[in-house]
């Protein structure tokens, strides 16, 4: 290390080539001098303290009632005070939808749906957090402009959920709040999807017909941008919705940002209040399943004594678990549904208009039959996004759906339930893509083994992902052990039926389509 008369004629030669005014200046003086550094350094810390301590105090004056009546309504709703300040965001998306249909399209629709998100996040989760989405929406907008590498920008959206994930892994381990990693979850996926299609409106010839329904022809502007990732039509628990179905429901003129072969195609499709009063029912319905909750959570299958009870009651207890456990997510996924519904929010072209803003269907995930079906029906947006924007932009086509389930539970976070959930997942997937090639063309000939070959496959679905979703809702490595010593029969089934699928024979012919023999 070089001694403190070396620095200081070090730093005196530098400081000779700058000019001895401005910000340098003060800066290499404050170096040549160590108690003026630390001095400095104090007082900035000091002004970050002070600026933070105002941030707090101005949000806390602001939202200083609604808080009161969130604390009020908390009791009642029999939820968290955080999660009841979420829920009231989520109803007031309802208001927020006619107001946004009244105001004129252009600068003012953008500023008052940009500046109600905001201040949602800023009420659930603080002034001060808040700027980790805002900071990050501007710096990858100013990466776009400066056209930095497609793979540097998303290392840069992806790189503040990661830090924060590590944050609340050390400080808050296994407890949970509703906190700013929600709203940082959604703004990940807008601006990845954000990136990947501004690159698509680069090479247009060769993209798919979804990649080019949003590729944009040119960067938007910072202030679209910013309203795009705090649009109150989903900042806080989704749906994550493209950047142009945003655009068409706020621009004057839709076709502005959109490719020239493309602009004759985006629309909004119009107010559906039927299937938002459906979207309301079913939200209902999920909100009386959640009062199950108390009896079906899935930390009972940590105590010694449910290893020893009988198999049936083992897997039964595990799927009504899960069962209760999924409504609250489509119960959530329900009301923003409607809310979106009621604003008309979305872009016509597809068969479903509203493709766009679902967050999920329960009833189809419920009867899927198969993994991929379940899969798509679950956070339909999340699902949207995986598919178009990651399994369809990775090259080696052996390492697309694994690295698929690899991004989806990096996305969720860094507990080890969430890896283990994600590949039972990839290997269950796999098994039922093998069992539909090598078994479904021997019995779609028959209308009864074609029957019993759907009953089977529904109940497989739905007891291999409730058995791996028991690892994402206990989420350490040591709860996982226990539950797989007391419930291993997943695990083998799908190291079995991995190895024993690929010894059936491929039908030499494909057997006539069920529609054609009827």
């Amino acid at each position: 290390p070089c001694s403190r008369p070396v620095v200081l004629r070090r730093a005196r030669l530098l400081k000779s080539q700058f000019l001895d005014n401005g910000i340098v200046a003060n800066v290499l003086q404050a170096f040549m001098d160590t108690e003026g550094l630390f001095r400095y350094l104090a007082g900035t810390g000091v002004a970050l303290r002070a600026g933070a301590a105002g941030a707090n105090a101005a949000a806390d004056a602001l939202f200083g009632p609604f808080h009161a009546a969130a604390r009020k309504l908390s009791p009642m709703a029999g939820l968290p005070v955080d999660e009841t300040r979420a829920m009231l965001c989520v109803f007031a998306m309802f208001p927020l939808g006619f107001l946004l249909n009244i105001l004129p399209r252009g600068y003012t629709r953008r500023a008052v749906d940009g500046m109600v998100g905001l201040a949602m996040v800023i009420f659930c989760c603080g002034a001060v957090p808040t700027l980790l989405p805002l900071c990050t929406a501007a710096l990858v907008w100013f990466g776009l402009v400066a056209q930095a590498r497609q793979r540097t920008l998303l290392c840069v959206i992806a790189a503040p959920l990661g830090t924060y994930f590590a944050y609340i892994q050390y400080t808050n381990y296994l407890r949970f709040s509703f906190d700013i990693l929600y709203p940082q979850m959604i703004l990940t996926m807008k601006l990845w999807m954000l990136v990947c299609n501004v690159e698509d409106g680069k090479r247009l010839p060769s993209l798919s017909n979804m990649q080019k329904r949003y590729s944009l022809a040119h960067v938007p502007p910072l202030f679209h941008v910013l309203g795009y990732s705090f649009s109150g039509m989903g900042t806080l628990a989704g749906p994550a919705i493209e950047y142009r179905v945003y655009d068409v429901f706020c621009s004057s003129d839709p076709g502005a940002s959109v490719v020239d072969s493309e602009k004759s195609e985006p629309r909004r499709p119009a107010v559906d209040l039927r299937r938002a009063a459906m979207c309301l029912a079913w939200a209902v319905l999920e909100a009386a399943l959640l009062q199950l909750k108390p009896q079906y959570q899935s930390n009972f299958v940590l105590h010694r004594f449910f290893g020893y009870l009988p198999l049936y009651l083992r897997v039964g207890f595990v799927w009504l678990c899960i069962f209760v456990l999924r409504a609250r997510y489509f119960l959530l996924w329900k009301l923003t549904d409607a809310a979106c519904m009621l604003t008309g929010v979305g872009m016509a072209g597809l068969s479903d208009p509203y493709y766009d803003i679902r967050g999920g269907e329960p009833w189809a995930f419920e009867t899927a039959q198969s993994i991929k079906v379940a899969t798509e029906m679950w956070n339909c947006r999340a699902a949207h996004w995986l598919r178009y924007y990651v399994y369809d932009r990775i090259s080696i086509s052996s390492l697309k759906l694994f690295g698929t389930y690899a991004v989806s539970a990096t996305w969720h976070g860094f507990y080890p339930g969430y890896y283990i959930m994600f590949l039972l997942i990839g290997i269950y997937q796999n098994i039922a893509r093998e069992v539909r090639r090598r078994i479904r063309p021997r019995v779609v000939g028959s209308k009864s083994a074609k029957l019993v070959y759907d009953a089977i496959t529904l109940v497989a679905t739905s007891l291999s992902l409730s058995y791996a979703a028991v690892f994402y809702d206990l989420l350490a490595w040591d709860r996982a052990v226990l539950f797989a010593r007391s419930l291993p029969h997943g695990i083998v089934a799908a190291v079995v039926l991995s190895a024993l699928v690929r010894v059936i024979p491929r039908p030499r012919q494909s057997v006539p389509d069920t529609k054609k023999v009827a």
